[in-house]
């Protein structure tokens, strides 16, 4: 008999198994908790890199130059070029400003449901 007590042991029969516990309400608040947390958490970093990706991007690229050489009345070139910006420039800050503004939308929202929504 101690050798079938000793193959239970090691199988976990009936020795030293311990049921799963339901959790508590505080553990299942305090989780419901963190998960609002960390949904506020990667909202704001998501619009820190937004607004980061949108100051990195503030200079024009290669492609997004257009050199205007500077000619004078008979046509020859005086020297002066100027730099403008072509389109696409403007349609890809367009396009960070609208991620920091939806970002911004994001964090305002989860912040609300964080408030309103998360337990105390």
């Amino acid at each position: 008999q101690h050798a079938r007590i000793g193959a239970d042991q090691q199988r976990g029969v009936g020795f030293g198994r311990v049921e799963p516990q339901s959790s508590s309400p505080v553990s299942e608040r305090a989780a419901e908790r963190e998960k609002y947390r960390k949904a506020l958490d990667t909202a704001r970093d998501e619009l820190e890199k937004a607004k980061k990706a949108l100051e990195d991007g503030h200079d024009p690229t290669q492609e997004e130059r257009l050199i205007v050489v500077g000619r004078g009345a008979k046509g020859q070139p005086t020297g002066v070029n100027s730099i403008n910006r072509k389109p696409e420039y403007y349609v890809r800050i367009a396009a960070l400003e609208e991620d920091v503004k939806r970002a911004e939308e994001k964090v305002a929202v989860t912040e609300r449901d964080f408030r309103q929504k998360a337990p105390q």
